[in-house]
């Protein structure tokens, strides 16, 4: 009985996968064309060709193999049913009885989808022929309409490329007339900044030397003037001295005051000393500096020159 059960339970699974893949077939059939044919064999539409592929071949194999797996178990389940003696109510209760009965049903069932698999392939092969047509025909519209813009476009270049090419042409006249100006402007923007520049360095130069010449000057008159000063201070305190000292030799006291202004008047003479000594080393400091500002400044000319012959070249 429990592999009476089992047979049972095995039959009505593949009954009802087999009623599955019914009910798909006639939902995806319900699609048009050859979409409907994709859509059954989920492969891509470049694919389909007027005989089935192989792996459709393979799924409907598979199909009659469980087909064929049902309907043998099916017999075998009824051979010994029909053995068996339905006046044993111990062994066959109602409730086998109305499975068996479930048993029959199904197998109607699967012969039902037996046949309906039938039909399907045949449909199947006129719809792949049928997708076959209607890819032709649109390779054949696509290539007559890429055909068709093809020669459009040519006609209409064709009949714009001179206008087109006097129109490039007047454009990169224009635009070579435009960087000709450009680059003459240029040129005499930069040769008036040069000049202006060059003036203006003249001038800074002629400033910078006088005003050097002018403290040079002013340094050495004071310097001079200063030391004509000292030399008379000197001299006029040396003669005051002499006669002071000459007047009073005798008289010690005054021979002692005489001789701190003689020390004060030798202190003056070395401070006047060293004074004009720095002013000489602060004059040899001014031209030091001027011989120091005229290098510069013949070096500027001397760059200013190579550049007057460097500039044109560039420009050009």
């Amino acid at each position: 009985m429990e592999g009476l059960y089992w047979i049972f339970v095995i039959l009505l699974v593949n009954s009802v996968a087999a009623e599955n893949q019914q009910q798909r077939f006639k939902r995806q059939l319900g699609m048009t064309g050859g979409d409907a044919c994709l859509q059954i064999y989920s492969v891509p539409r470049e694919t389909v060709k007027c005989q089935p592929t192989d792996d459709v071949v393979e799924e409907f194999q598979n199909i009659h193999s469980l087909l064929d797996e049902s309907s043998a178990s099916m017999e075998a389940l009824s051979t010994r049913v029909d053995g068996l003696d339905p006046d044993r109510p111990k062994e066959f209760p109602e409730e086998l009885k109305e499975k068996l009965r479930l048993l029959e049903d199904l197998q109607l069932a699967l012969n039902g989808s037996i046949h309906t698999v039938k039909i399907l392939e045949t449909r199947v092969s006129h719809l792949g022929e049928k997708v076959d047509e209607l890819e032709a025909d649109e390779r054949r519209e696509v290539a007559e309409l890429v055909a068709l813009q093809t020669d459009l476009i040519g006609a209409v270049l064709e009949r714009a490329n001179l206008s087109i090419h006097d129109a490039y042409i007047d454009r990169l006249n224009t635009n070579a007339r435009d960087l000709v100006e450009k680059l003459n402007r240029l040129e005499i923007n930069l040769q008036e900044r040069i000049l202006d520049a060059q003036k203006k360095f003249d001038n800074d130069v002629k400033q910078a030397t006088e005003s050097a010449r002018l403290i040079v000057e002013n340094l050495q008159y004071n310097m001079n003037n200063t030391i004509i000063e000292l030399r008379k201070s000197v001299e006029i305190n040396k003669q005051q001295t002499d006669k002071n000292l000459n007047a009073t030799i005798n008289n010690s006291e005054e021979v002692e005051g005489l001789k701190t202004t003689l020390t004060f008047v030798q202190e003056q003479l070395q401070r006047y000393d060293s004074m004009e000594v720095a002013s000489k080393a602060e004059l040899t400091s001014c031209n030091d500096e001027i011989d120091k500002l005229k290098s510069e400044v013949a070096s500027i000319k001397e760059t200013m020159k190579r550049t007057k012959h460097i500039v044109p070249k560039l420009l050009k």
